[in-house]
């Protein structure tokens, strides 16, 4: 009866449906319990009232927000799906127009509903793009023609632009992504809201690679692919050919090399059925992998551009840059975010780092060098093929008066197309001239410390630190991080030579503390010896960081002073096993940049050159061998050289503890020797005189003998008592120095002190004596006692230096004596 007097009075229902609350149940059981009476009721009601389907619902449940939304989800598969074989539902393909439009107005209703819900459990990011994929209204929403369907789409869009990528990768109960099961116009609108600068989908995945003032992005470029009119463009004499000049142009624009473009070795014209066959084969006709370099220098940008444009580089040699949207569009896009730039940026870039304007746009490539080698474990054979075409490629830059500027495992890269490596990454590049002054540039704009030579290594002085923190101070702070001085632990600072450049490009050189060092090929060949040295010990050759800068001062010092000492050198080859390998190296890395090995020189060593004959290469190996033994003897020759020299060093040790002991000693003695000869004031010799001395009276000049005499007389001693005294004083002298034969050496000298000191000589020979001749003391009492005292004496000190009585005006001497008591 409901049924009846619903379509009999459809503009009435809705009233009904309010009013009446029996009417409620028995629709109730209508859409739960007889769907298919439901399912006609509600056509009905909504044919009636198409905008009002949300009231509708609400009166039928009498529920509101997330319950209201579940409990329509859950009725409108009764009305507008069936179920397949699976249990899943789809869409009722025998809907009439009508029906459809109602549908498509539900479903506005229940997007909206959605997202009013998601906002209101306050996760409206999140619920709106669960609560889509749970029940699928999303992709039905974007697969609808009607225009209220693409007006929700948009709002949809607007109100989630940080989610536009997850929406527009929702899939349906069949498993398509939601872009591509739209309609055009919604297609074009989720394109524009989640790809970059409307053309490139960037992928949602952490970064390929990151440095200090770059950033690398793998995406997917989905600009149409009209390969049958780039034909067309390129074949200017519209000969349905492209000759070989006409397809390496068409190469360049595609950015592939041409050989790959060719259908044989002969350099025939290429039909376009031939040329588009290989271009689908080589890119395929969906979208094409790329990777979009973001860079912040805008100077570094534009030299890996100009370097690109204007060497015409080989695509064999060289991943080559794309055409892409001028970098105005892509500072724009940059700015706002687009195409899930900014959920990379917030997902896995730090906060301080700052996004670079400056794109080069090149193809994705398979794997880089870091990759294959830890990856794929290469053995000696490959790693022999690998440095063979990076040496080819290098090379290539070498014979364009090109650097490369920043060699290392990262920057070589694989391409699936052919199997070759590439370089990458000529931010770093700079041109050289062999002969001339002109065109020249410098290294160490752009670097990584752990492969850069000596020569491009200066050991800073303390008070050049200040210059270098003034110099750098204006820069963002992972910059400063990078050209920071390592101190090594005896105090010495070590920094790479880099420098800043002006608008133009130019070296700004005020405040650095260091020459510049101009670009040339030997610091890429030193570069490809630290790589060489890795591949094939499995080690780095300095420890380094993850961005090949060097980790510590002490490992900067090792560069630094790389070749000052042959055996440090030997000693660190020596971890290269293959002979021919380590020979290869060691010619590389050479302290002398001249002395270096070119990379056509390279090319022809034996470790490259698998082409040789068996007998070339033993007869190298043969030699390298003997040359790696002569090395060891010399190694062993040094070795203990310095044995000997260390058993020496520690015998000098020992000298010199026993020349500090003796000169101790002597010092010693000699202050003892010193102290005694100022502190002793006891004269040591007088003589008494019966008369005084005037200062014109001196003891007579007489010879020897009569003197002798006159004194021996003024004494009274006998001639016996002197006999005496002159035997055994010569005795006695004998006996001290131990030999008798020496007797007449002793008189003599004797002979010659008495003449030089006169008195002297006979009042020694009487104090040495005295002890044993009692005779004497016996003759010299008798005198003082018979002679002396008649009459006033003198008693004069004898100066041991002359010899002669001292007198004059001085107060001591002489001293008077009138009497024994005196």
């Amino acid at each position: 009866m409901v049924e009846l007097l619903l379509k009999a009075y459809p503009a009435a229902a809705k009233q009904d449906l309010i009013t009446r609350g029996t009417a409620k149940l028995v629709l109730l059981e209508a859409l739960e319990v007889r769907p298919a009476y439901g399912e006609n009721f509600l056509w009905n009601l909504l044919r009636a009232h198409p905008d009002s389907a949300k009231r509708a619902m609400e009166s039928v449940s009498g529920c509101k927000n997330g319950d209201l939304l579940l409990r329509t989800h859950r009725l409108l598969p009764a009305i507008v799906t069936a179920k397949d074989s699976t249990g899943a539902y789809f869409v009722k393909s025998e809907f009439s127009k009508r029906k459809k439009e109602v549908l498509a107005a539900l479903l506005a209703d229940l997007s909206a509903q959605e997202h009013a819900v998601s906002r209101e459990h306050g996760n409206a990011n999140e619920g709106v793009v669960a609560m889509a994929h749970t029940f699928y209204s999303w992709t039905k929403l974007v697969s609808e023609t009607e225009d209220k369907c693409f007006d929700i789409v948009k709002a949809m869009l607007d109100a989630h632009k940080d989610d536009a990528q997850k929406l527009a990768e929702l899939c349906d109960t069949s498993g398509r992504r939601a872009v591509d099961i739209a309609t055009p116009n919604c297609k074009t609108l989720l394109l524009s809201y989640t790809q970059f600068c409307g053309r490139y989908t960037i992928s949602q995945n952490p970064p390929e690679h990151r440095s200090a003032t770059s950033v690398v992005l793998r995406a997917e470029d989905h600009s149409p692919r009209d390969f049958s009119g780039q034909f067309d463009q390129f074949d200017l004499y519209k000969s349905g050919l492209l000759e070989p000049k006409e397809l390496a142009e068409a190469a360049q624009s595609l950015g592939i090399c041409v050989k790959l473009l060719q259908v044989s070795d002969s350099g025939k014209a290429v039909s376009r059925d031939e040329f588009v066959g290989a271009c689908k084969k080589l890119i395929g006709d969906g979208p094409r992998q790329v990777v979009i370099k973001l860079m912040q220098d805008k100077t570094q940008w534009r030299r890996e551009k100009e370097i690109r444009d204007n060497n015409g580089l080989d695509k064999k040699f060289v991943v080559q840059a794309l055409e892409g949207p001028d970098q105005a569009e892509i500072a724009s896009a940059v700015q706002a975010g687009e195409g899930g730039l900014r959920y990379v940026r917030e997902k896995f870039l730090s906060q301080n780092f700052r996004m670079g304007k400056h794109a080069i746009i090149m193809d994705a490539a398979d794997r880089n060098l870091h990759q294959i080698y830890h990856q794929e474990r290469p053995d000696i054979n490959r790693i022999r093929t690998i440095l063979q075409q990076v040496f080819e490629a290098v090379g290539h830059l070498h014979k364009n008066k090109l650097m490369h500027g920043d060699l290392r495992l990262l920057n070589i890269v694989r391409f699936r197309l052919d199997n070759r490596l590439r370089l990458i990454d000529l931010d770093a590049a700079a041109t050289f001239c062999r002969n001339c002054d002109d065109d020249e540039s410098y290294a160490g704009a752009k670097f990584s410390s752990g492969t850069l030579p000596p020569e491009l290594w200066h050991c800073a002085r303390k008070e050049e630190l200040q210059k270098l923190t003034e110099y750098w101070n204006h820069c963002d702070l992972e910059l400063q991080k990078k050209v920071k001085p390592l101190e090594e632990k005896q105090g010495f600072f070590y920094v790479v030579k880099s420098f800043l450049s002006d608008t133009d490009g130019n070296p700004i050189c005020d405040g650095l503390p260091y020459d510049l060092v101009k670009a040339s090929a030997a610091i890429d060949m030193w570069a490809l010896g630290v790589m060489a040295f890795l591949l094939l010990t499995g080690e780095s050759f300095v420890p380094s960081t993850r961005d090949d800068d060097c980790t510590s001062g002490k490992a900067a010092a090792f560069v630094y002073a790389w070749g000052a000492d042959p055996y440090e050198v030997e000693y660190h080859l020596q971890k290269i096993e293959d002979p021919a390998g380590r020979d290869f190296v060691s010619k590389l890395l050479l302290r002398k940049p001249l002395e270096r090995l070119k990379a056509h020189e390279a090319l022809k060593h034996t470790f490259l050159n698998p082409k040789a004959s068996d007998a070339d290469v033993k007869l190298a190996l043969d030699i390298i061998v003997e040359d790696q033994a002569e090395l060891r003897r010399s190694q062993a020759r040094i070795e203990k050289g310095i044995i000997e020299i260390k058993k020496g060093i520690i015998e000098l040790k020992h000298l010199s503890k026993e020349t500090l002991q003796q000169v101790k000693r002597s010092e010693e003695v000699l202050r003892k020797a010193v102290f005694e000869s100022t502190e002793i004031l006891t004269p040591t010799c007088f003589v008494i005189l019966p008369h005084k001395l005037s200062d014109d009276r001196d003891v007579p000049e007489n010879d020897d003998n009569e003197n002798a005499l006159a004194f021996r007389d003024l004494l009274g001693i006998s001639d016996e008592a002197l006999s005496l005294v002159e035997a055994d004083t010569g005795e006695s002298e004998a006996d001290e120095d131990g030999e008798g034969s020496q007797g007449e050496e002793e008189s003599a000298e004797i002979k010659s002190e008495s003449e030089g000191k006169k008195p002297r000589g006979l009042c020694a020979k009487i104090g040495k004596a005295q002890s044993k001749l009692a005779s004497v003391k016996t003759d010299i009492k008798s005198w003082f006692s018979s002679k002396v005292f008649e009459k006033p004496v003198y008693l004069y000190l004898v100066d041991e230096v002359t010899g002669k009585p001292v007198h004059g005006d001085g107060p001591t001497y002489p001293i008077r004596i009138d009497s024994p008591k005196d």
